[in-house]
This record gives structure tokens, sequence and C-alpha cells, in this order.
């Protein structure tokens, strides 16, 4: 028994300033008979225990836990309403991220890396009409950074906004004639989720930037490995200029905007007066497009004085 409650163990050493304590804890408890030699023999003061999917298991998990004299970390956090959001990390694992079409991140056939002082950090990637040949202009990123991560969103299809940062500069001719072609591509599947083409019709003033967005979806099972690229095919009538390409779960922005915070609050107060709460446990594992998400959650419960990690 000592044995396997070894390999499971994990020992945090966390040092807060309100809190006079360094944590030893064990991660992934998840029998009750494991929280005694937890405790005894290997004298660890704080917990991980199980994966609670409603109240009433995470209220049970803080109840044992006080009898064991033992503080909990709370995974999940589950709240008392049964719809997409009842998790407190629900939250945290949504999901934005941006990249500057010029960056390391992109790859390109067309084109070429130029200043630009009405883009975001002062350069672009820019096609030059009728010196650049049509082709593909950006395609990428790739490995983990191409990621869409979905598991832990508990949804049987999630959503995802793609949003493309723009600009020409004949946008007064007011035509039908192509600029250029977004897509959404995974090239584990050899398929397009997503895309449109662009005409100068659709851009509404020379030399300024407009956004143009694409929506697509992931569906169980998720696959952790498929990775997604955002394309844009250029055919060459006119100069183009790329800022960035952003993603996001459309729920994001209400996250930041504080719609969700009557939510978190009614989350936050269940749980808030539990002798044995420590802090909770988010994101596991988090990709950079969960920090935004990971930084607003965070910031909510050290105003409430029950920090997450």
């Amino acid at each position: 028994m000592l044995k396997n409650i070894i390999i499971m163990t994990i020992t945090i050493i966390l040092h807060a300033a309100a809190e006079d304590i360094f944590v030893i804890g064990a991660y992934g408890i998840e029998r009750v008979q494991h929280i005694h030699p937890a405790r005894d023999q290997l004298k660890l003061n704080t917990i991980i225990y199980g994966w609670p999917s409603n109240q009433v298991q995470a209220d049970s998990i803080l109840a044992l836990a006080e009898e064991e004299t033992l503080s909990v970390i709370l995974a999940h956090a589950p709240g008392a309403q049964v719809d997409i959001s009842r998790r407190l990390s629900w939250y945290s694992n949504l999901w934005s991220k941006s990249w500057k079409s010029a960056s390391d991140h992109f790859s390109h056939k067309v084109g070429l890396k130029a200043n630009d002082a009405y883009a975001d950090g002062g350069y672009v990637w820019k096609c030059h009409h009728n010196q650049d040949a049509a082709g593909l202009v950006q395609y990428g990123p790739s490995g983990r950074q191409a990621r869409l991560p979905c598991q832990y969103l508990y949804m049987d299809t999630v959503e995802f906004n793609v949003r493309y940062k723009l600009r020409i500069d004949t946008a007064a001719l007011n035509s039908t004639l192509k600029v250029c072609s977004l897509s959404v591509y995974c090239p584990q599947e050899d398929s397009i989720y997503a895309d449109t083409v662009l005409c100068v019709k659709d851009f509404l003033a020379d030399n300024e930037y407009g956004f143009f967005d694409l929506h697509f979806f992931r569906t169980k099972p998720f696959i952790t490995k498929n990775e997604y690229e955002y394309r844009v095919w250029w055919y060459n009538n006119t100069n183009l200029w790329l800022d960035f390409v952003e993603i996001k779960n459309p729920y994001f922005d209400s996250l930041v905007e504080g719609k969700y915070n009557s939510k978190l609050d009614d989350i936050v107060d269940h749980y808030k007066n539990a002798p044995a709460l420590y802090r909770y446990y988010l994101t596991d594992e988090p990709y950079r497009g969960h920090f935004l998400a990971n930084r607003y959650v965070m910031t909510f419960l050290r105003s409430r004085n029950k920090p997450g990690i």
C-alpha cells in the first residue's frame, strides 16, 4: 500500500505570504484507504482527492479531509448548475491564442516580412502585386502549438472562431476581384474545417485593417494530436498585408468581459467556508492558449482569497 502511495505522490512546496505553511501533498489520491498511509506514514498534509463531477462528490471529499485533518486542493470545483459552465475548471480551459503572420510560427511560400506602421508591433507579412507569384502565403503553425485541446471542457462539440487581420490598398474599387482565400486545415485528417474567399469589396477602406472570421467545430472523440493550420492563399490581384491570426472559443470574450462573474461567485461562495479547502486545481498541464483564461480565473480567485494552482 505504502509503495503505491509513494508512486503517486508529488511534493508541492508552495510559499504563500499570507500562510505560514509548506504544503506537502499527494496528487491523485483516489481511494479512501490511501488517505491514512499518505498522512500517517508519508506525513503528507494536503491531497488532491479524485476528480469530482458534481457538488455532492466535492462536498464529501472536503468533509472526509476535514475528518482526517487534511487540506484539499479541490479539482474541478463543480457548480450546482447542470450546464456547460458547471465547473470552475471549465472557465480556465477556455482558449485564446494569437500569432503574428510574420512570426516563425507560420511558413510562407509567397511574400516577405515588411514594416507597417498600421500593424501591431509595426511589422507584417506582405504580398506585392505583380512582383510575387500567386500562391500559398501562409500555412501553419505546426506541432504542439497547432493543437486545440478540448477534453477538459466536457462538451460533445466545441466551437472555435478564427480571426484574420488583413488590409489592401485597392478597396475603393469595390469590385468582385478575388484577393485571397482563408481556410482552417487539419493535415492529420487532410480535411478543411472552414474556408472562404475574400474579394476587394469585402474590405471597407484602403489601407485600413479589417477583421475576417471563420467558424469551425471540433466534435467527439477529440483526437488530441490533431493540428490545425490557418492558411491564406493569395490571387495576386492586389497588394495584401497580413498582420495576425487569432483563435478562441466564443465563450472566452464573455469570460474576460466579466459576464460569467456571477457564476464564478456562486461556485466560490459554495466552497469558501469549507475548513479543509486549501486551493483549487484548475487547468491540468495548460497550453499557451489557456494562459489568458487561467490568468482571469486566478485573479478572480485571489480577489476572494482562495487562489488556484
